[in-house]
């Protein structure tokens, strides 16, 4: 894994200037603070806990909220949950922008002695938006990738595309995944899974005799057509099918998915604050179920990506009001009577602090 870059900002100017220089972005994420990864709102208070079987209840809440509020605001509830995010509730979206200043403004929030940072994302992923309008306020983890192979057919034409503009990038997963599947069930039950683990752990592994393997082992995949894609990906989507059910058949503690892409959502955004922020999401795939033995949830999160370059925001303060003279700030971004109110507070306390150092 390369080294990241990392470049401290202290203006506006210098920010712009390096963003210039960068290739190949989609969209940007800004934090007030620098944290280990980036999670979900939903996800991120979740970590291993031996004897907690604490429930994860952000999907109730979600629905709650659209029992509450969807008859006033005539809301169609597939791309409910982005407008839930945006009001507060914890879902397993990651806020991102495809505008750099807006994330530049997030970054410049919180504690102004403490460094922000800004997080580059890439084009490779997938976009997850059809299949959460199909499967509004669901877990996809569970209602495609690891459902039935009828819901697989549905990521063939979407990691179709995402192998076909990213070789590299899909090989990588590919590895990743085979690592992570010899790494969790890595007892064979009998002579034949022991041969197939075998074959994985060869560097140049035959793809058509692993595949045989899997048709012969899960019925499932022998229902998955042969011919929906090419070896490499059928091979792919039929082992992270086998991994995911294992995990949820087997209860093993798993707790990072690594061998998916970041999967994006864009939905409609129909509400003000998402249009002017330009915000869109990544949708952080998750799996939670109960380990018997310790009785204690577990809580496999999906790792997310994002480039190997980051700015280390500095010098908050003039930053944001280098922003405010170009027009963003809390007034034009959340847009909300609340929000316009605070700005303009927060406007006058800075004019009547200034007049008393003058």
């Amino acid at each position: 894994m390369a080294k990241t870059k990392i470049i401290e900002i202290d203006s506006l100017s210098k920010y712009i200037r390096h963003i210039n220089k960068l290739d190949n972005v989609s969209y940007y994420r800004g934090e007030g603070n620098v944290y280990p990864s980036r999670q979900s709102s939903a996800l991120r208070p979740y970590e291993f806990r031996w004897n907690s079987a604490e429930p994860y209840p952000f999907m109730q809440m979600i629905d709650e909220f659209y029992k509450e509020t969807a008859h006033k605001l005539n809301e169609d509830k597939i791309d409910f949950i982005a407008f839930a995010q945006h009001h507060g509730i914890p879902t397993n979206l990651l806020d991102i922008s495809t505008s750099p200043l807006t994330a530049l403004y997030f970054a410049c929030q919180g504690k102004q002695d403490v460094d922000g940072v800004v997080y580059v994302g890439s084009d490779e992923h997938i976009d997850v938006t059809s299949l959460i309008h199909k499967y509004p306020n669901e877990n996809l983890i569970e209602s495609v990738f690891a459902n039935t192979v009828n819901e697989l057919g549905l990521l063939v034409p979407l990691f179709k595309q995402f192998k076909k503009e990213h070789p590299d990038t899909f090989k990588l997963f590919m590895g990743e995944l085979i690592r992570s599947y010899l790494f969790y069930f890595s007892s064979p039950f009998d002579d034949k899974e022991q041969i197939f683990y075998k074959k994985l752990k060869r560097k140049n592994f035959d793809v058509w005799e692993c595949i045989a393997y899997l048709r012969d082992a899960f019925e499932e995949v022998k229902a998955f057509p042969l011919e929906s894609c090419d070896e490499e990906l059928y091979f792919y989507l039929s082992l992270q099918f086998v991994f995911f059910k294992k995990a949820l058949s087997y209860t093993e503690p798993i707790h990072t998915i690594s061998f998916l892409p970041n999967m994006l959502y864009q939905p409609i955004m129909k509400f003000e604050r998402g249009r002017n922020q330009q915000g869109l999401f990544l949708y952080q795939g998750y799996l939670t179920y109960i380990e018997p033995v310790y009785n204690f949830r577990v809580l496999a999160k999906q790792h997310l990506n994002f480039q190997n370059v980051e700015f280390r925001v500095k010098n908050k303060t003039t930053i944001l009001n280098e922003l405010d003279k170009i027009g963003i700030n809390k007034k034009t971004l959340f847009c909300d009577y609340d929000s316009i109110a605070q700005y303009i507070t927060d406007k006058h306390s800075v004019l009547r602090e200034e007049s008393k150092l003058n």
